[in-house]
Formats: structure tokens, C-alpha cells, sequence
């Protein structure tokens, strides 16, 4: 259930970051003749050869974020590695976009400005996105939500221990829900309003 459950995750998120790469590309082909410039010696170029690079950037945009990771489970990474590897991932696939065009597109006469202005809108957008909806879970988890569970086995100040670290109140990846301890103050005290048992007196671990 969990796997299924990531699976279909994963395929939202490669959906949305592909969608929104397809917009920068477009976008950066608007930006660049008919807002910003620099004004183009030949005139507006037509929009059809740009068109007919969104398949190949797709491609390459998407085995490049699968090929950095971007889409393993991150309950506990950092913002900053992420916009990194989002970088990286897209300086790659700009890389593989430019020989593309050189190899196969050679009768087509693209903008390199495009390039470097979808490149940046690229990177800026789905980092955007991913800090949008890393959120969203946050938020989510401090309402239950999309949560895993943990059985805590023991008692004294080490369960304590592990039992705050797996508080919903830190990094809200694990919600201990069940624990089975002989009689702890401590962490009775720390389990509040959570459910749980005790372990019979007399009886072994």
C-alpha cells in the first residue's frame, strides 16, 4: 500500500515538473521575441520549430530528474540539496537539448537566448513548485495526513529519546501511535495524548 502509494506520488510530481518545463519553454520562447529581447536581426521566428522541440525536452527533462533522485522520498532532506539537484539536473538537460538541435534539428535556427532563458525559468519554476508542495505535505502531516506509524519497544530515557525524535512536533515523519514500556514517568509524560500500553510487570522484553 505504501509503494503504491509513493508510486502514484511520483507520477503526479514527474507529471507536474514536466508540465511546468513544457510552460517555461514556451514561455522563454515568448520572453525572448516579443517582451525582453534581445530584438532578433531575422524577425520573430515562427512558433512551429519550438513546438517540435517539446517532445525531445520532455524526454531528456524527465530521465534527468529521475537520473538526480529528484523523485526519492525527502521527509527529512533539505530545501537547498534539492534546488541543487534540481540545477544540476536541468544544466544537464540543457546540455543534451543543445546537441540534439545541433544533431537532428539542423534546419531549424534556434535562439540561444531562449535556451539560456529557459534554462533559468526551468530551474526557478519547479523548485518553486517542489517548495509549494513540500509545504503542502507539511501541512498535511500536522493534520494526520500522509503519515507512517511506529511501534516504540521499551521504556527509560532511550524510548524517551526516540519518541521525541519521532514527535509530530519535529520532523513529522513518523507518528509513534503504539509503545509497549513497563512504567516510565519519563515517557509517560513524553507520549501524552498519544495510545499505547504498558508492559505487564513480571513478564520478559
Amino acid at each position: 500500500m505504501l509503494r503504491a502509494h509513493s508510486r502514484l506520488l511520483e507520477q503526479v510530481m514527474l507529471a507536474g515538473d514536466l508540465l511546468l518545463v513544457a510552460g517555461c519553454w514556451l514561455l522563454a520562447y515568448y520572453i525572448r521575441f516579443y517582451v525582453a529581447g534581445p530584438p532578433s536581426r531575422h524577425g520573430i521566428p515562427f512558433l512551429q520549430p519550438y513546438l517540435l522541440m517539446l517532445l525531445p525536452i520532455l524526454v531528456v527533462w524527465g530521465i534527468a530528474f529521475r537520473a538526480f533522485g529528484l523523485y526519492r522520498p525527502r521527509r527529512i532532506g533539505s530545501r537547498l540539496s534539492e534546488m541543487a539537484g534540481i540545477g544540476k539536473a536541468s544544466t544537464v538537460g540543457a546540455l543534451v537539448l543543445v546537441s540534439v538541435m545541433t544533431f537532428f534539428f539542423r534546419e531549424y535556427d534556434y535562439s540561444r537566448v531562449v535556451i539560456v532563458y529557459f534554462w533559468v525559468l526551468s530551474i526557478a519554476s519547479v523548485s518553486f513548485a517542489r517548495y509549494a508542495f513540500r509545504e503542502g505535505l507539511r501541512v498535511a502531516r500536522r493534520r494526520g495526513y500522509n503519515q507512517r506509524y511506529a511501534l516504540v519497544v521499551g521504556g527509560g530515557d532511550l524510548a524517551a529519546g526516540v519518541t521525541w525524535v519521532a514527535s509530530p512536533t519535529c520532523a513529522r515523519c513518523w507518528m509513534p501511535t503504539r509503545w509497549i514500556t513497563s512504567s516510565s514517568p519519563s515517557l509517560t509524560r513524553t507520549m501524552a495524548g498519544w495510545g499505547g500500553f504498558s508492559k505487564p510487570s513480571g513478564t520478559s522484553p
